[in-house]
This record gives structure tokens, sequence and C-alpha cells, in this order.
């Protein structure tokens, strides 16, 4: 039976609707299996979440450095769970495993772009035949080019900062920093039941920096990792050492 052209032209122009509707783009989703992040780094926009699924136990995710910090779990995420976070504010966001130091990953969110608008007409009256005479510029008297003026764009600090000379001496620990910054202190004490990782995070100025461990702390055997972190979120290499505190 054939169809009238109308009815015909209107079924074109649902097919036509269909074929056009825009497909809605996934959310950003990281596996967590192998001891590692998969993908290590991704990037949303404000307002933009991000899915960890678990796909095997024993792990965490502490974001430690960013315009915000927060953790998964006070413990270990079970295989078989999702984590899910709204990122709201733009920036670079790190995070690690706090079980399996070189579990690392980054999260860049950026500003949410803005809505298309359209410019308005434009009311500008139709050229002239006899346009006004202008004066000419002074590089135009003169006989030399025009001269140009061109705007400097800000200096983007992208040299991460150096934690060097880690050592223990006196119930202390002392450092040499590059510049000023954040330190952030991860340790484990040797033997002790469990797997259990403390931090501590201490502002530092550039130069030699001495931290009193006795505050932190009981008397036993310690493996440490240091990083720093600057005022534009960039990170250090990772310091480790092993160390004997005494009561």
């Amino acid at each position: 039976m054939r169809l009238p052209a109308s009815m015909s032209f209107a079924s074109a122009g649902i097919a036509a609707c269909a074929f056009a509707t825009p497909a809605v783009a996934a959310p950003a989703s990281v596996s967590v299996q192998n001891d590692s992040f998969n993908p290590k780094n991704v990037a949303v926009n404000a307002g933009e979440a991000v899915t960890w699924n678990f796909m095997e136990g024993g792990h965490n995710i502490d974001v430690y450095s960013g315009p915000e910090t927060f953790k998964s779990t006070s413990g270990k995420d079970a295989s078989g769970t999702s984590f899910a976070h709204t990122f709201n504010t733009p920036g670079s966001y790190q995070y690690i495993c706090d079980y399996h130091g070189s579990m690392k990953g980054t999260v860049v969110v950026n500003a949410a772009p803005p809505p298309s608008s359209s410019p308005p007409p434009s009311s500008s009256p139709p050229p002239s035949d006899n346009p006004p005479a202008t004066s000419p510029s002074p590089d135009q008297q003169s006989g030399l080019a025009p001269s140009t003026s061109l705007g400097t764009q800000p200096a983007v600090d992208a040299a991460p900062p150096a934690v060097s000379a880690l050592r223990f001496r006196a119930n202390a620990l002392s450092l040499r920093l590059s510049e000023d910054g954040r330190l952030v202190v991860r340790y484990v004490r040797v033997g002790a039941r469990g797997h259990v990782v403390h931090k501590r995070i201490v502002r530092a100025r550039k130069g030699t920096v001495r931290l009193q461990l006795r505050r932190w702390m009981r008397a036993g055997r310690y493996r440490v990792h240091v990083m720093a972190f600057d005022a534009a979120g960039n990170a250090s290499r990772p310091a480790r050492t092993k160390l004997s505190l005494r009561p």
C-alpha cells in the first residue's frame, strides 16, 4: 500500500530527527585493578563526576593535593564496589592508594564551557561614499611602519619542587626544600599489626626543614615517604627513608 506524500515526508522528518540527536558523553571512569589505576589521568569539566570501580580489594582513593582533599573510605574499599565524586572546582587533583605508594593518578578539572549565544545583529550604518577624513598617526607622519602592542601571557609554573638531603638525626627528620610549599609525610610503623598508613601535612619554607617526629610517632622503627607540593600544585619526586625513633 502506498502512503500519501504528506505521511512519507513526516516519516522522513522523524527519522532525520532520530539520527540528529547528539550522543551523551559517558562519565569519567577509572578501574582499580592489578595494583594500578586505569587510566591514571582523566579530565572532566567542573560539575562532572569521576567514578572509581574497584575490581579488586585492598585499595582506597586518597586525594591529597588539589583545591579539595578527600578519601574514598577510612580503610580499604572492597572488591566490586564503586566510589564516585563530583568535582565542582577547576584545578589539578592528585591522588594515591594509601596502601600501595606506586599507585598514583591525576584528575584535571576544567572550567565548565559557557553557554553558546548568538551575537546581536549589527546596527552599523551603511558605508558612505565619502568617508570622514582622519588625521595620520605619528607613525604614518614619520613614515615608519605602524607599531603593534602584544599582550603578555602570565607565566605558568610547571617546574616541580625538589626534596633532597633527607636525613634522620636526634629524633628529627631534616631535608632541603627547593621552594615554599607543603610537605606530605606518610609513615608506617614496621612490625605493627596490619598495614596502617599515617599522614601529616605541614607548611614549609624554602631551605632546610627540620621536623620533630616525637610529636607524631611513638618509639619504634618506621618507613617514611615524603613529597612536596608548590602553590601551583606541582609535586616533587618522593623521598623515602627508614628510621628508628628512640623513646
